[in-house]
């Protein structure tokens, strides 16, 4: 689909980004160990996208963004980063980065980030799953006799109200989709003071494994110094979760 370039001094990083980009149906036209070789191999190849590490030997991440938007104002670069490199990720964004992503990567969050930067974020396949999930049979006669608490279309929705992001999350979220939310997430994670209240609406069940999901993307906000509420208009789905004992989660519900 798209050519790209990956730039990071550890061959181990730069091999796992390759496996992951390239398994999405992506070429890897190059890749650098210093923001240096970056920018030379930039002008050879022309890439359709960079991923940037940005502590390297030689010439930083941060330099190297400067240098190749200076020359190519319209690259599309996406930084690496550790969650204690919120300054120079900042920086880098100002200086025409497009986006970042937090170490350890996700692989489902790296295709997810890049896909978005290119154009090419998978929202239709969203859309089709729609159909595909009568999960419960008292939504549907909850949805003609309240319209004004109709469930969203979409796997979840984030709303900033008085500083605070409250993410409302909907019986649409899945393992297939949940991708786009750790994407949301990680770009709020250098928001400070950060504030978050999520809600699970009226949910009835999700699967485990997409619940100990939800579990690391709290424990991400957590990590960032994050103040985080868990809320749910559904008593017995609170109930069920708490028995699964599932940290980051089972604990955090208010209720």
């Amino acid at each position: 689909m798209a050519r790209i370039l990956v730039v990071d001094d550890s061959a181990v990083m730069r091999r796992n980004i390759i496996h992951t980009l390239t398994h999405a149906g992506h070429e890897i036209v190059a890749q650098a160990s210093d923001g240096g070789q970056a920018y030379n191999l930039y002008k050879t190849n022309s890439p359709d996208l960079v991923t940037m590490d940005i502590n390297m030997p030689e010439v930083n991440g941060l330099e190297a963004v400067k240098r190749i938007i200076a020359d190519f104002p319209k690259a599309k670069i996406i930084m690496v980063s550790a969650l204690d490199q919120k300054h120079m990720v900042l920086d880098a964004l100002k200086c025409g980065a497009k986006h970042y992503i937090i170490k350890p990567i996700n692989p489902e969050n790296l295709v997810a980030v890049v896909n978005k930067i290119l154009g090419i974020v998978p929202q239709p396949a969203v859309k089709a799953e729609l159909p595909k999930k009568p999960e419960s049979t008292t939504a549907a006669p909850e949805t003609r006799t309240s319209p004004v608490e109709e469930e969203p279309q979409s796997p979840f929705i984030v709303k900033n109200v008085d500083a605070t992001f409250h993410i409302r999350l909907t019986k649409l979220l899945s393992m297939d989709n949940i991708g786009s939310l750790v994407q949301a997430i990680q770009g709020l994670l250098y928001v400070q003071p950060l504030s978050v209240a999520v809600n699970f609406g009226r949910v009835e069940t999700f699967p485990e494994e997409l619940l100990n999901k939800i579990a690391e993307i709290n424990n991400l906000i957590i990590g960032a110094n994050g103040k985080l509420t868990v809320t749910s208009q559904n008593k017995e789905f609170i109930n069920w979760v708490r028995e699964k004992h599932i940290s980051g989660l089972s604990e955090l519900f208010i209720g």
